[in-house]
């Protein structure tokens, strides 16, 4: 998904009436992020934005590679290898 760090995760329910309503659950999930209206859209950013100014310490408007990492660890509790994430930090510093 979005080519990022993150591995396939593979389910087997235990039985087919457990498969579809995972099926079904999944594809609830999948038609409400399709439906999200423009007001959900900014909602989702101005949440973004939030957090990019918390994370902003010396209000330069761009994030620091420290800045960054504090933000994904800290604030949203993202755990990323070091190697991945010096490889995205780069490619975004561009």
């Amino acid at each position: 998904m979005y080519n990022n760090h993150r591995s396939e995760l593979h389910l087997m329910a235990p039985n087919k009436r457990i498969r579809d309503l995972w099926i079904a659950g999944l594809q609830i999930l999948i038609d409400r992020q399709a439906r999200k209206s423009q007001r959900d859209l900014i909602k989702e950013e101005n949440w973004i934005l939030s957090y990019f100014r918390l994370a902003d310490k010396d209000k330069s408007n761009s994030l620091s590679k420290r800045e960054c990492r504090k933000l994904l660890t800290n604030s949203l509790n993202v755990k990323v290898p070091n190697d991945i994430f010096e490889r995205l930090f780069q490619k975004a510093d561009k």
